[in-house]
């Protein structure tokens, strides 16, 4: 499953969750092996973050933002539209760890902060490819050149080149794939 992931996240408890480039997509927790998650009203996910134990966010290569709610009695995950179709254009979400504050790369690949579905706040003036969240006031994000970034109180700073994903746990480490397909650490907070 390794060479086909698209995106991932891991919860603050250990869960994981997985899209492969098959998009399909797997979550697991830290006593229960992978399990595939399957949801027939979305073809294909685009990318995937974790809130807290019993809620997910995605994206649909419909650009639509889907928030998935664990129901402990069924064993599944209930899917609802937050936002869909029309001027809302979501690439990719991030509920961050700290606070569940909930961040979207939107139009122009832009990262904005989520209030609410007619109100973001847009935090960055240059695009990027993928972001993740730690706070209100704290974002890292890989730009189109391959560069991680990290967002921390109002200002940008770059942390490394060659780049070709990151996430960030909730005690401020970031883990980032580089061109290799190797996997490092970065401990920043």
């Amino acid at each position: 499953m390794a060479k086909s992931v698209t995106d991932f996240a891991v919860g603050m408890d250990g869960t994981v969750a997985v899209i492969t480039s098959y998009k399909f997509l797997y979550i697991r927790n830290m006593n229960v092996l992978w399990q595939r998650l399957n949801e027939v009203r979305y073809d294909v996910y685009y990318s995937i973050s974790i809130c807290d134990s019993n809620t997910i966010f995605i994206t649909t290569f419909n650009l639509d933002l889907i928030k998935g709610v664990y129901n402990s009695y069924t064993n599944t995950y209930n899917w609802e539209y937050v936002t869909s179709g029309g001027y809302r254009i979501f690439l990719q979400t991030s509920c961050a760890s700290r606070d569940q504050s909930l961040w979207l790369l939107g139009p122009y690949s832009y990262i904005s902060r989520y209030i609410s579905e007619h109100r973001q706040i847009v935090r960055s003036d240059m695009a990027f490819m993928q972001m993740k969240a730690l706070s209100e006031e704290y974002v890292i994000g890989v730009d189109y050149s391959n560069r991680l970034w990290v967002y921390s109180y109002g200002t940008w700073r770059l942390i490394r080149d060659g780049v070709k994903g990151a996430t960030i746990n909730y005690n401020g480490d970031i883990f980032f794939i580089d061109s290799d397909n190797f996997i490092f650490t970065i401990k920043e907070n």
